[in-house]
């Protein structure tokens, strides 16, 4: 399983897809933006800044979705602009490959020369421990609504109508608070990531109870599941309006 299922279809697509996933990792990302070397200014078509590396670090990111195999003068010239820059990585993604000669261009610098796969690969690990993170973050006030111990103070305030209401969301959302749960549970007790068929098999187990969705990749689950958790949280949260219930969820969350 990859982080995405299907590949750009075209050069706009692939600059959009790039800059989407650096951004998931964490990274300020810009497309499209014009820097100031020593020689001018010069159009970068993924510029992305990480400021959860020390010191921060910058890539620079050229997006060739060439017919042909790039040759190793776009590689010299881009080698130019990345140290005239400072960056401290420059990557070229390609849609098809590179010329000879273009990897022995690249031998002790800070470039990198990627398939539209291995950008995947590349950045994998640090994309999935951000997006466990975040969903971390987004599911667990799901969860503690979804415990009727967690907020049996608030439960208490509810008509017979509302109880009954209450019991149909923790019925309609327990498995997407249950399978996020698991998921940043597997993070933490492996943080390395070094098994990820621990989380492919939740992925695939999850998917026999959400109905209709079809998950082929990585960002299909997480996004499926995130705005599952969004959805209920917000009716979880129209419900107990009157009540102190959304601080207590709050105080506890994080």
């Amino acid at each position: 399983m990859r982080i995405v299922h299907e590949p750009p279809n075209s050069w706009q697509d692939l600059e959009l897809i790039v800059a989407k996933i650096l951004k998931e990792c964490g990274f300020d990302t810009e497309r499209g933006k014009d820097i100031t070397t020593v020689r001018g200014t010069v159009d970068i078509d993924v510029y992305a800044k990480d400021h959860n590396s020390t010191p921060s670090s910058v890539y620079l990111i050229e997006c060739k979705y060439w017919n042909t195999d790039i040759p190793k003068t776009i590689i010299h010239s881009f080698r130019t602009v990345v140290g005239d820059y400072g960056a401290q990585h420059g990557l070229i993604i390609a849609k098809k490959g590179f010329q000879s000669g273009a990897y022995e261009a690249t031998k002790n610098t800070n470039i990198h020369l990627l398939s539209w796969n291995e950008f995947l690969s590349f950045f994998e690990n640090r994309w999935l421990h951000n997006r466990l993170r975040n969903l971390h973050r987004i599911s667990e006030p799901l969860r503690i609504y979804n415990d009727p111990l967690d907020v049996s103070d608030y439960i208490a305030h509810l008509s017979e109508v509302e109880m009954m209401y209450y019991q149909t969301l923790c019925k309609d959302y327990m498995g997407y608070s249950i399978y996020s749960h698991k998921m940043t549970y597997e993070k933490i007790k492996s943080l390395h990531l070094s098994h990820k068929e621990q989380i492919e098999n939740i992925i695939q187990t999850a998917q026999k109870h959400f109905d209709g969705i079809s998950i082929n990749c990585y960002n299909d689950f997480f996004e499926h599941i995130e705005q599952k958790c969004v959805e209920g949280i917000r009716l979880f949260e129209e419900l107990f309006k009157d009540t102190d219930a959304k601080l207590h969820v709050q105080k506890y969350s994080y």
